[in-house]
């Protein structure tokens, strides 16, 4: 393996991951080094980026108790976000109806009426 690029040892990389949410620029600044470098890294190493993946995760799970717990304590804005992001298969969806004075012309060749 070609060590020109490399400046840190996997292991610094690992650790710098750790408690950065997955930010890069957090990361880089543990690091002391500009994000080529640490894009570099993620990209020679799959377990680098899988561990960016998993802080990322992490802090998508303590937003998610937040919500939980806004709901939990009636919090209706809270409510609306969770139904609209978490429940469209129950139809909690915004859709955009859409007025029109023009008439609408549906053409279907026979091509496509055959199936």
């Amino acid at each position: 393996m070609a060590r020109g690029w490399t400046k840190f040892k996997k292991a610094d990389v690992l650790k710098a991951i750790q408690g950065s949410g997955g930010i890069k620029m957090e990361i880089c600044k543990r690091l002391n080094c500009d994000r080529g470098t640490l894009d570099r890294y993620i990209a020679r190493f799959a377990d680098i980026a899988q561990a960016i993946e998993r802080e990322v995760e992490d802090v998508g799970d303590i937003v998610e108790a937040k919500i939980i717990t806004g709901i939990r304590e009636g919090n209706t804005t809270l409510m609306i976000f969770y139904a609209k992001t978490k429940l469209k298969h129950r139809g909690y969806v915004e859709r955009q109806e859409i007025e029109s004075t023009q008439p609408i012309i549906v053409r279907i060749d026979e091509d496509d009426a055959k199936g």
